[in-house]
């Protein structure tokens, strides 16, 4: 948004100043950055009430989301002065609020939160041919991954390299 401020700023404007520029390119932020906490807490509003009273998953909710995500660029796209620039922020600050909040929710509904405990994500480096193969093999069929080969990949990933 910053840069998007600068151009429609500098377009056609002999009277470019970069301090006013900076000043709309912080409020273009500052939009983004409070739209982004108010969508969060909005989704949560809505995906836990259509949870409830719905009775739906809140995967019902991904629609809404992704049509906030295209009314923001359409808006963008029409927008051609700076001094309404905030309305396109305020709709992708919502948009990206809504979709960081709501998509761990999904994901725990979805995989369970047993799952997550059983990835050594922080700790990459510690990853082994050992440890990835029991955990897919723990894993088993309560993780839904389409069967890529997985064990023939981690197989040459981890092969010991061979002198010529």
């Amino acid at each position: 948004m910053g840069s998007i401020a600068q151009a429609l700023l500098a377009h056609s404007n002999p009277a470019y100043d970069e301090a006013e520029s900076s000043t709309w390119q912080a409020a273009q932020v500052s939009t983004l950055s409070l739209a982004n906490f108010c969508g969060r807490i909005l989704i949560g509003v809505i995906a836990d009430t259509a949870k409830s009273r719905l009775r739906v998953p809140r995967s019902f909710c991904l629609p809404l989301v992704t049509t906030l995500f295209i009314l923001s660029q359409l808006v963008l796209i029409a927008i051609g002065d700076v001094h309404h620039l905030w309305t396109a922020s305020t709709l992708v600050g919502l948009a990206y609020g809504c979709w960081f909040g709501l998509l761990p929710t999904i994901s725990i509904e979805w995989f369970g939160l047993g799952t997550w405990k059983r990835f050594p994500l922080s700790l990459p480096h510690r990853m082994n041919k050992t440890t990835c193969s029991s955990l897919l093999r723990e894993l088993g069929d309560s993780f839904c991954l389409p069967d890529f080969g997985w064990k023939s990949i981690l197989d040459r990933l981890w092969a010991k390299p061979r002198c010529p």
